[in-house]
């Protein structure tokens, strides 16, 4: 921008010392907008202050991208919660490792014996069948990733409330020998929006120091009707105290903090919003352009608008627009219909959606929900497999199943286990199924069928065609060729004792004729 000093023409000299002075002004406010927007960090820093608190980005402090673009700024427990319940996309990114990874539950057991029944066995049996502890696990592991943490709290009967901590566990940790035999009679799981942490564990010498010591857990803001229902009676309160012994605390990608997680939708948050856009602006679209609009043009002749019945042009309109009427009788005006302008969004949403998924690391057609026979890759299915697997054995299973049955150890729920451990078997997702057996069978026999009717074992004998092609076992395919030759044996055996049996010719011999010719033998050594 460039600021003129008039010139002494036609103004007075108090007049132009004024306007001189005005300039002055105004080049001088230029100058420091220009230094708060220079690249050469001359002024920059006082907007990169409040950067933090406007949502001015950092990375280019003289745009606010987050503001024009409609992404929230600092995203809160309620905004998670209201994404949740209802943008689809964003119930599927916090659903779809949980989901995925529960849908076969593990086995529990203490003693690799199949045929051994421990009393750790029996009970955990009883557990499951009264409380169902899988479905609570499942629905925490959900819960944990809407907001920064989820707590699963353990109803147990042994004759404390809430607020007090189970017998003969420490803060640290440590059980103190509780010989006592408790209940497991509920189990209740909550997310971040229904739960406060009051207080923490200040014990120096404690291993759990900082972790939270007493939850207040708020019934109102609970989804679940029975919970508000509760809340609203005259002898409860819509706070509950619970002391961390009756609770376990579940934080998903934790990064520093062992307490408080990544909520699963915050990197993606932003994708999650501008395909609302999409969807939602494509759907007004079509609201407003599929159907052709009307564009109602006086006729040149007629200068007087009172010439025109107004009344019975509305009329002809709103039967139009809103009834089965699909004409239009007006006088002195020509009605055009106008192209509807409707455009495709759906590039638009599968690039929103290819983005969401390489940032979860969800191949696409699994998070859709369409991963099913050829629609997904072989390696797509194995890939996302071993993610599964490796998200249960380095989380589920140490962070959650494990402490969970160790609480109710130290509870007095379950017994000790044999030798003090316990194992948990999650089903192989990369086992091959029944169908896959039987297609594996079929191109076996195939390849086989090709391999004696080509005349392969002119360059591969036929035990090591069995072991590097057809991948049998050395022992297998030894087995398979031992076979063959007890039956050739055999053929040869038959075959001598039919030629003694037959009767000497007399004469000069002939050929035998071409039915009694020595069987040939195939390429695998048997006869044919």
């Amino acid at each position: 921008m460039v600021a003129t000093i008039p010139s002494k023409n036609g103004h007075s000299k108090k007049e132009r010392k004024a306007e001189v002075s005005f300039c002055n002004t105004l080049i001088g406010n230029l100058n420091q907008i220009s230094a708060l927007l220079s690249d050469d960090g001359s002024g920059p820093s006082t907007l990169n202050r409040g950067a933090r608190s406007t949502g001015v980005d950092l990375l280019d402090p003289r745009r606010d991208i987050s503001g024009e673009c409609g992404w929230p700024y600092n995203p809160t427990i309620e905004t998670y919660s209201q994404m949740y319940e209802r943008e689809g996309i964003a119930t599927r990114v916090v659903n779809v490792f949980p989901d995925e990874c529960w849908a076969d539950y593990p086995e529990v057991y203490d003693d690799p014996n199949e045929k051994a029944n421990t009393p750790f066995e029996k009970k955990w049996t009883e557990v499951e069948f009264n409380v169902n502890p899988w479905h609570y696990l499942h629905r925490v592991d959900v819960l944990s990733g809407i907001g920064r943490f989820g707590i699963l709290v353990l109803g147990i009967d042994d004759g404390r409330s809430l607020d007090q901590p189970l017998v003969g566990i420490t803060n640290s940790g440590e059980v103190r020998s509780n010989k006592k035999e408790s209940q497991l009679t509920y189990l209740r799981a909550y997310d971040e929006s229904c739960v406060k942490i009051k207080s923490t564990i200040k014990e120096k010498t404690s291993r759990l120091r900082g972790m939270p010591e007493f939850y207040d857990i708020n019934l109102i803001n609970d989804p679940d009707s029975e919970a508000r229902f509760a809340a609203t009676l005259p002898n409860e309160t819509s706070t509950q105290t619970v002391h961390w012994t009756r609770v376990m605390h579940v934080a998903d990608n934790r990064r520093s903090s062992e307490v408080f997680g990544t909520p699963r939708q915050k990197p993606v948050i932003n994708r999650i919003a501008d395909l609302r856009k999409v969807l939602g602006g494509s759907a007004e679209m079509f609201w407003q352009g599929g159907f052709p609009g009307l564009s109602l043009e006086q006729f040149p002749n007629i200068e007087d608008a009172e010439d025109l019945d107004l009344p019975m042009i509305r009329e002809q309109l709103f039967n139009y627009m809103n009834r089965l009427q699909r004409y239009i009788a007006v006088q002195g005006m020509q009605v055009k219909s106008l192209a509807p302008q409707v455009a495709d969004p759906s590039k638009h949403v599968e690039q929103q959606l290819r983005m969401i998924c390489a940032t979860i690391k969800v191949p696409m057609r699994i998070f859709l929900g369409s991963e099913s026979g050829s629609l997904a890759s072989d390696q797509d299915k194995i890939n996302w497999n071993k993610r599964i697997r490796n998200r249960q054995s380095t989380y589920l299973d140490p962070m959650l199943v494990k402490p969970f049955i160790l609480r109710l150890q130290m509870a007095g729920v379950l017994p000790q286990s044999k030798d003090k451990r316990f194992f948990t078997d999650w089903v192989d997702l990369n086992a091959i199924t029944e169908t896959d057996k039987a297609d594996v069978a079929l191109k076996r026999s195939q390849a086989l069928l090709q391999y004696v009717t080509s005349g392969g074992e002119v360059v591969v004998p036929t035990l090591e065609f069995l072991t590097y092609f057809m991948q049998f076992p050395r022992s297998q395919a030894e087995a398979i060729v031992e076979a063959l030759n007890r039956k050739e044996k055999k053929t040869e055996k038959v075959w001598n004792k039919k030629q003694e049996g037959a009767a000497p010719s007399r004469g000069p011999q002939k050929s035998p004729q071409r039915g009694a010719r020595r069987p040939a033998r195939n390429s695998l050594g048997s006869s044919a």
